[in-house]
């Protein structure tokens, strides 16, 4: 589960008790509970379940679909998509969307009103229900609210959308969706038909924003065109959005890892470059899916295994949780655990195959880290 779901799970249970032992002081804590908990799951649920039906519309097409939260357990097809069933077997309905070029109206009403719908159905409880259902109406109005909150900083993020999708300029906007062809390409990758991606992109000639220049960059990546890929990231600056910044820092720390695995750079290069790109991810979830490899190339190897244990389960992306399990490869082989080693490489090599960094961590499990 995301960092900011999980505190938003803890804002919301920490918000709506307090609201709950004031308006219902007589109920039995264990029923406010299960109030809170299930106007959490509801509110997840109804807004996910509503973006699923309404997104085409707004431009929302589903990559996948997710069950549960935790760590990736299988896929099972779902029409045209996947449903990724999780390690923990929580009542979660959540959705992976591409973001499509269609008029931003449309993306703002259909993005407003899934986030709507569970606040006023919270809102209406708690105005006309009895008072047991308190604390299961206050959870289900605020916890869309707070998500919107907290993810208003973030471009393409639910809450920027609402906020401020109305107002952003077309320069940004080409910057985070993608056209039609850049669409396809993505969706082939995700599905991991690597070929038909690349060859999707090279007849879509240029990008036309940074999100189509970074997605061509991840699968010259998946390919293993790494002087091409880094080439490009070093020409990739951070737009204007907000949370652009960290979109490209950890790409282009995917990139310099990459290379220094290839032998493209040596230490004095790709170390300080890395550390930099680690300065401005921060404290940041995504800086787990490169921290592992920071730690390994600069032979720190027990701290590099503890920290690679975390980036494949961060997210149900095809790229990023191969490459993630790629880096757990690394950080086994640097400790000698050469089984699970090739057993992480295995789990990378079925859940995206072709991965060209598959073959780079088995060559380099000899020397896997530069003194």
């Amino acid at each position: 589960m995301k960092r900011s779901i999980r505190v938003l799970f803890v804002v919301a249970v920490a918000v709506g008790s307090q609201f709950a032992l004031h308006s219902a002081p007589h109920q039995n804590i264990g029923v406010q509970l299960l109030g809170l908990l299930g106007g959490i799951f509801a509110a997840v649920d109804l807004t996910q379940l509503l973006l699923a039906l309404l997104g085409p519309l707004g431009g929302f097409r589903a990559l996948s679909y997710g069950l549960g939260s935790g760590p990736p357990l299988f896929a099972v097809p779902l029409g045209s998509r996947r449903l990724v069933v999780r390690a923990l077997p929580l009542p979660l309905f959540h959705g992976m969307y591409q973001r499509l070029r269609v008029p931003r109206s449309r993306t703002w009403a259909v993005a407003t009103a899934a986030y709507a719908a569970p606040v006023l159905l919270g809102g209406v409880l708690l105005a006309s229900a009895p008072v047991g259902w308190r604390p299961f109406g206050i959870v289900l109005a605020a916890m869309p609210l707070l998500e919107l909150v907290v993810t208003a900083g973030t471009a393409g993020g639910a809450g920027w959308t609402v906020f401020r999708l109305p107002t952003a300029s077309a320069a940004a906007l080409a910057d985070i969706h993608l056209t039609p062809a850049e669409a396809a390409a993505h969706r082939a990758l995700d599905d991991g038909r690597i070929d038909e991606a690349a060859a999707l992109l090279a007849a879509a000639g240029e990008p036309a924003g940074r999100s189509g220049t970074a997605l061509r960059i991840q699968v010259r990546l998946v390919r293993g065109q790494w002087q091409r890929a880094l080439a490009d990231a070093e020409q990739l600056t951070p737009g204007p959005l907000p949370g652009a910044d960290v979109a490209t820092a950890l790409l282009r720390a995917r990139v310099l890892v990459c290379a220094a695995e290839a032998g493209l750079l040596p230490p004095t290069e790709y170390l300080p470059r890395l550390a930099a790109e680690l300065d401005v991810l921060g404290g940041r979830p995504q800086a787990a899916l490169v921290r592992a490899d920071v730690l390994r190339l600069r032979g720190e190897r027990q701290e590099a295994l503890k920290a690679s244990a975390l980036g494949p389960r961060l997210t149900a992306d095809t790229v990023v949780t191969a490459n993630a399990l790629c880096s757990r490869a690394a950080a086994l082989f640097a400790v000698r655990r050469d089984d699970e080693a090739r057993e992480a490489l295995a789990r990378a090599g079925k859940l995206l195959p072709g991965l060209a960094r598959i073959a780079l961590v088995e060559g380099r499990a000899a020397a896997v880290v530069l003194d």
